[in-house]
């Protein structure tokens, strides 16, 4: 310990000898080889002092730093030398006070161990009056021992005796176990019986219940697939049946048309045979009658399929019905098995308690039993273990002796032995500080110089590290300045693609508001017109009777002037075109033909309102070129096919009337007139029929109406027509009146631009087509001395009729 202070004394003197050591001697070798040099001289002195070490150590190392250090001055020597003495003076006084202080402890520890060693042997005295005490003591207690054994061997005699009472209660305990176990047995085996015949109750329940279900779910699947089967059967029959009067309804209205074409043109080439004109006439009732027919079996056609609907309706019903009656028996069957089932669980309950209950009367009893057994069993076990544990204390007591007295012999050696072990570490421990020292200083140089470079290249790597985390930092900002316009550029495009497709479908809905708006006003426009359209014809029906009633009277006047041969065929004509005038048969077509399209509207909105389907309104209204059906094209987008008939029939009047003025202008004879009765003479009718190009009229309360009058009234009254934007362009070329007709259904309006100035009554006016129609019209050459306003054409015959219009040159083909 003194050894240790002192060293721990001189420690930072001799550190700073060993830096000055460092400083002066820089190779390391060469410097241990300096201290280690040191040090056997000390050794070789035979002087263990400090002191003499520093001042050789000190003569060495300056003898060092003078071979090193030749270079150095006298005076920096001299300095340091002084320095030195005052250092190893320093180190001498406060090494002599060192080693007092280490006298001191080693004569205060010297102390210390022998109080120690007269404390052991008084220790050791004490313990052998002690021992002698316990000798006496186990003598006593060898004879209480002697006394024991007497009556532990009576015990046991004692024991042995219980143990046959205990071995024979044990033998009837067990057969008593055997007993119960085998009744246990006999419950188990019972109750894994029940429990067997309860799982195969459950298990044939169970498969009668899944029978059962899927039974139900294969019914319920096949209702559903005769459900979905019968649903595709009706749509489908919806579809065809839809079809097929569609289909019906463009073929009959191709054979009306057909019909109307025949009519017409047997009207046309019989007009001059007056005899034959009531076999015509009776040609076009008949076919009246047919279309009348006609529409009949369609509404009976329609009715029959209303009344299957209605079957396939009840037959649905029906199918419902049974199955709901064939659930409602399964639940039942399902019910009464589950109430079965309840009741059987419920008997085996009890069954199982009242095992139970026996079970735990007999444990009852057999724990009763077996208690009695064992509290006897315990009160004689304890004796054994009392007389047990009293003969245990006493050999542990001999045996504690024994050991204590051997305890103390074996501390006392140790103690001794433990003291000159120390004496003899202290002395090694010395020298072995001192080498450990020199060594530790060298090792410390070498970590410095060692931690030095390590701290120069943690210093670069950190300075690396600095710049990486620099680096990174501004590549994350960036990152993240990225990543914000990425995220604000996300949420600006998704707003601006909200925006678009929130005006895009408002663009979508104004369209079709737009398109709806335009499909109702074009309706009552339609509407409109038609009643216009009405009214001007009953006002030409009554024009054209005021005319038909003038020529009667004008040939009148000439078979009583003897200019005609009297004939019976005006007078018979006049009863005719009275009787059999075409405006009630154009009223009784035109209500046939309103009729049967209200009757396909509805048919078409129930079918539509059955199949869950709407009406494509935006496309027909969007896709004017399309090929649509006829029927929904001439209701939508042309005039209907009435007024086209009513233009017709206004043209078949201008060919009789042309016929009359044809069989006037062939009688012969002047034509007079008077204030009474009228008196024309055929030549003056001819010209005023062909050459008037004003109104008609009135003189003495009779109409009279010219025939290109009446042609441009009616084409006032239909006006010009409104021209599509894909339209081609006509220009009048003079060589001749052509007009572009259309064969196949087609919405376009086609427009006639005069080149040059307006055509007069009676020129040649003709027509060149600029650019081609969608429709690939075909050229057919008209009558001269027409200009031609817009034309009605019905297949096959090219056309069927022509209006003159004075103001400009129209066409329009409604084919």
């Amino acid at each position: 310990m003194s050894k240790s202070s002192a060293d721990n004394g001189l420690g930072a003197p001799v550190l700073q000898n060993l830096c000055m050591t460092r400083q002066l001697i820089p190779d390391p070798e060469l410097r241990l080889a300096v201290l280690t040099g040191a040090r056997g001289a000390q050794r070789a002195s035979g002087k263990e002092s400090w002191v003499p070490y520093g001042s050789r150590a000190l003569l060495l190392l300056f003898a060092a730093a003078a071979v090193m250090l030749p270079l150095c001055s006298e005076k920096t020597l001299s300095e340091m030398l002084s320095r030195k003495e005052e250092e190893w003076r320093v180190l001498q006084a406060r090494h002599s006070q060192m080693q007092e202080a280490a006298l001191q402890g080693a004569q205060k520890q010297l102390e210390e161990a022998q109080g120690k060693l007269r404390r052991l042997q008084e220790d050791f005295l004490y313990n052998l009056r002690v021992l002698e005490e316990r000798d006496l003591e186990l003598q006593h207690y060898d004879a209480a021992l002697a006394q024991a054994r007497g009556q532990e061997e009576a015990r046991q005699a004692e024991v042995s005796a219980l143990k046959v009472q205990v071995a024979r209660l044990e033998q009837e305990l067990a057969r008593e176990a055997r007993r119960a176990q085998e009744l246990q047995q006999q419950q188990q085996r019972r109750a894994q019986e029940h429990r067997q015949e309860l799982e195969r109750v459950h298990s044939d329940k169970n498969g009668e219940i899944s029978h059962q279900r899927e039974q139900y779910e294969n019914l319920k699947c096949r209702l559903e697939r005769k459900l979905e089967e019968l649903d595709g059967e009706l749509a489908l029959q919806r579809q065809e049946l839809l079809l097929e009067f569609e289909s019906e309804m463009q073929k009959r209205e191709h054979e009306f048309r057909l019909q109307a074409d025949g009519m017409s043109s047997v009207v046309l080439s019989h007009e001059l045979k007056v005899k034959l004109l009531s076999k015509e006439l009776g040609a076009l009732k008949e076919a009246g009658a047919q279309a009348a027919e006609c529409l009949q079996r369609a509404e009976t056609a329609n009715a029959e399929l209303e009344k299957q609907l209605q079957g396939r309706a009840w037959e649905l019903r029906d199918l419902e019905a049974l199955k709901d009656a064939r659930i409602k028996d399964l639940e039942d069957k399902l019910h009464s098995v589950q109430l079965t089932r309840k009741k059987e669980e419920e008997i085996f309950k009890r069954k199982h308690e009242e095992l139970d209950r026996l079970a735990r009367e007999r444990d009852a009893m057999l724990v009763a039993v077996k208690g009695t057994h064992a509290e006897q069993l315990r009160a004689l076990e304890a004796r054994v273990l009392e007389l047990q544990a009293h003969g245990e204390a006493l050999e542990v007591q001999l045996r504690r002796a024994e050991w204590t007295q051997a305890d103390a012999a074996r501390e006392k050696d140790a103690v001794i032995d433990r003291l000159r072990e120390d004496a003899a570490a202290l002395k090694a421990s010395w020298d072995a500080q001192v080498t450990q020292m020199s060594k530790e200083a060298i090792a410390k140089d070498l970590q410095v110089q060692t931690l030095r470079e390590e701290e120069v290249k943690l210093k670069a790597q950190l300075a690396r590290r600095q710049q990486d985390v620099a680096r990174y930092k501004q590549e994350l900002s960036l990152a993240v300045g990225g990543e914000r316009n990425l995220g604000r550029e996300q949420v600006q495009l998704n707003l601006d693609w909200q925006r678009r497709c929130d005006s895009i479908e408002r663009e979508q809905i104004q369209r079709s508001e737009a398109l709806t708006q335009g499909l109702l006003e074009a309706r009552d426009q339609v509407t409109a017109k038609l009643q216009e359209t009405e009214r001007a014809l009953r006002e030409q029906e009554a024009v054209l009777r005021a005319v038909t009633l003038e020529r009667d009277q004008a040939v009148e006047a000439l078979q009583a002037q003897g200019l005609l041969p009297v004939q019976e065929f005006p007078r018979q004509h006049r009863g005719e075109i009275s009787s059999a005038f075409p405006s009630s048969e154009i009223q009784r077509l035109q209500d046939q033909n309103t009729s049967l399209r209200n009757a396909v509207a509805q048919m078409r909105r129930e079918m539509e309102a059955l199949s869950g389907e709407t009406l494509p309104s935006a496309q027909s209204g969007e896709n004017a070129c399309t090929h649509l059906p006829e029927a929904e094209a001439a209701g939508d987008t042309a005039p209907p096919r009435y007024v086209l008939a009513l233009a017709a029939e206004v043209q078949n009047l201008k060919h009789k009337l042309s016929a009359l003025e044809g069989e006037l202008a062939s009688s012969p004879g002047p034509l007079e007139t008077s204030s009474g009765d009228a008196k024309l003479h055929p030549s003056t009718l001819e010209g005023e029929l062909a050459s008037s190009p004003g109104p008609p009229e009135k003189s003495s309360g009779d109409a009279k109406l010219h025939p290109s009058a009446l042609e441009g009234e009616l084409a006032s009254l239909l006006g010009p027509p409104d021209l599509h934007p894909s339209a081609p362009t006509f220009t009048e070329t003079g060589e001749g009146p052509w007009v572009a007709v259309s064969q196949t259904v087609c919405p376009n309006e086609v427009k006639m631009t005069p080149t040059g100035s307006l055509p007069n009554a009676g020129a040649t006016v003709g027509v060149q087509i600029q650019e081609p129609c969608p429709c690939s019209l075909p050229l057919t050459p008209y009558p001269s001395q027409l200009r031609v306003v817009w034309c009605t054409c019905s297949r096959p015959a090219p056309f069927a009729s022509c209006v003159v219009h004075t103001a400009s040159c129209f066409a329009r083909s409604l084919c």
